[in-house]
């Protein structure tokens, strides 16, 4: 730092000029620690916003994919359900024709003797 002597021979302190550039340097360097410091939270909040809507969105896929599969489930089990029945018929009636057809020969032996 320069320093003046005044007309009297003391020693002044700093040139003002020279101080209220450092000051304003100092304070410029602060505002903008500031704003890097408010955009790094931006930048923090924005990024946990993103990952909140990200894992939003997987959960919503999933629970698509689980009610899916439990219709699919379901629809399965009805299937099978009306297979087995359909099965449980045919093999009924199979029985039947299977009886009624014994019946008729029984028929046609005691008439036939």
């Amino acid at each position: 730092m320069a320093s003046k002597t005044t007309g009297a021979g003391a020693v002044a302190g700093p040139d003002l000029a020279q101080l209220k550039a450092k000051k304003g340097a100092l304070e410029q360097k602060k505002r903008e620690r500031e704003r890097a410091r408010e955009e790094g939270q931006r930048l923090r909040e924005k990024e946990k916003e993103l990952k909140e809507a990200e894992e939003q969105r997987r959960r919503e896929d999933d629970e698509k994919r689980l009610k899916l599969i439990a219709e699919h489930r379901e629809k399965a089990v009805e299937t099978k359900l009306m297979l087995r029945e359909r099965s449980s018929e045919y093999q009924a009636r199979q029985i039947q024709e299977h009886k009624d057809k014994a019946d008729g020969q029984r028929a046609l032996r005691a008439i036939s003797m």
